[in-house]
């Protein structure tokens, strides 16, 4: 409610000075030629910004800035524009200083959100949580705020908070594949298989038929292999391994499938596919002696019991 007065205060008192006084009575045209002018250059800096010209676009948020200090819009170009220049802290000290004024709606929420991320990706949690809970307060019902706070609670390890923000996200923006993948990942770390192989075939519908990422193949077939569903486990990863052969770890899970159901066969087919793709790799090697080892101790099972019979 402040925040709202406080608005209602900036539009009323100039508008009421100017009339009693007249336009003379405040320099509101002296503001809109500086607004005017800080719009040029902050258009200039974004032109700048999006063909990678940053020492251009730089100078331009500078030049705006000092025209109009109160555009956060500019605020967010000139902190983003630091960062892609690794001037992290500096970027991350602008947003926090813009923070403390007052724009549009969207403005402040992206601000930050921005802010958010930065913090996130400097391994700050804790003060990422504050950046959600801003956005929180200012739009509840957008995912932003409650995305930045699952991943902020999944830096911190709090599984629980973190899943219970994942999929309050994932309620206002229920076809997003990021926060989906999201929660997949959690549930497998919280070893909730049941859920995550709901989460993971919920994420494969928002795929075109045999479109999926290789990743969610991957989530299936593991959530698959804990459920003790070895043949749905095992015809994952194997189209997994179709789509993308240069992945030493898909043959590794297929190989450990294929050996839990006893299918010898099938476990040397996988790696000895891998020894073609991956010819120096030890471990594959061993792995390669180890079913030769066991296709023999089953081939002599057999025999041992074909006598007794």
């Amino acid at each position: 409610m402040s925040r709202q007065l406080l608005i209602i205060e900036m539009i009323l008192i100039p508008l009421g000075i100017s009339l009693i006084f007249g336009c003379r009575g405040v320099p509101f045209y002296r503001m809109t030629s500086k607004a005017s002018a800080s719009l040029v250059h902050s258009r200039e800096g974004i032109i700048a910004f999006e063909r990678g010209d940053l020492d251009k676009a730089e100078a331009q948020f500078k030049t705006a800035l000092d025209l109009n200090e109160a555009d956060l819009e500019v605020h967010r170009y000139y902190a983003e524009t630091l960062w892609e220049q690794e001037r992290q802290q500096e970027a991350i000290d602008v947003l926090t200083k813009a923070s403390t004024r007052i724009g549009t709606l969207d403005n402040e929420i992206q601000l930050y959100e921005s802010l958010g991320k930065k913090l996130l990706t400097m391994n700050r949690p804790s003060d990422a949580l504050d950046c959600a809970d801003k956005i929180i307060d200012l739009a509840p019902q957008k995912e932003a705020g409650w995305l930045i706070r699952a991943n902020a609670c999944s830096q911190l390890n709090r599984k629980d908070e973190s899943l219970a923000n994942y999929q309050k996200a994932l309620h206002f923006s229920p076809d997003n594949r990021e926060i989906l993948f999201k929660i997949a990942n959690i549930q497998m770390q919280m070893q909730l298989f049941d859920r995550a192989l709901a989460s993971w075939q919920h994420l494969e519908r928002l795929y075109p038929a045999q479109m999926e990422p290789v990743d969610v193949l991957y989530g299936k077939a593991i959530a698959y292999r804990e459920l003790n569903r070895l043949d749905d486990a095992l015809d994952n990863i194997s189209i997994a391994i179709d789509m993308t052969p240069d992945r030493i770890e898909l043959y590794q899970i297929a190989t450990e499938i294929a050996l839990k159901k006893q299918d010898y066969k099938r476990a040397k087919a996988l790696v000895s596919q891998c020894a073609l793709h991956f010819p120096n790799d030890i471990s594959t090697q061993q792995m390669i002696q180890k079913i030769d080892d066991l296709i023999q101790i089953a081939a002599r099972d057999r025999s041992d019991q074909l006598r007794i019979q």
